[in-house]
């Protein structure tokens, strides 16, 4: 693995959760990865701009996660299991930039949580179904 692999990997992260979001069934998952692909930016924007700053541009980034064929759990999964392995590789013992990946891999963990933890709540209905429901009365 290469800083280029790391980067551009992480930021194709945004574009699969919302790929991911856009097509699940599940409000609580469709939920779960809006925050995903809403607080990853800043995120992984933070970590590079960092590492850029200490040192210099990094170019030519590459996604090296296929997601096609993945469900969101086992596609954060992988993807948690290769920011970690990244975050030993890469960077020695910067501590801001350590902390920076943290972020990253504790907004991975989060969301991993509500994707398997977080049910759906059966007491919710939709604008729709209410209002069915209230002409049908």
């Amino acid at each position: 693995m290469n800083i280029n692999e790391y980067f551009g990997t992480l930021l194709q992260s945004v574009t699969e959760a919302h790929k991911k979001h856009l097509m699940t069934g599940k409000y609580s998952d469709h939920k779960a990865l809006n925050e995903f692909y809403d607080e990853m930016p800043e995120l992984v924007d933070a970590l590079i701009e960092h590492y850029q700053g200490e040192n210099g541009k990094v170019e030519n980034l590459k996604n090296v996660i296929e997601a096609e064929g993945k469900d969101a759990v086992a596609y954060l999964e992988e993807l948690l299991e290769f920011t970690k392995k990244g975050k030993d590789e890469l960077f020695d013992d910067d501590s801001a930039i350590l902390s920076d990946v943290d972020d990253i891999i504790g907004q991975i963990d989060s969301t991993l949580y509500q994707l398997k933890e977080l049910k759906e709540h059966s007491g919710l209905k939709s604008l729709s179904d209410y209002l069915v429901e209230s002409l049908e009365q």
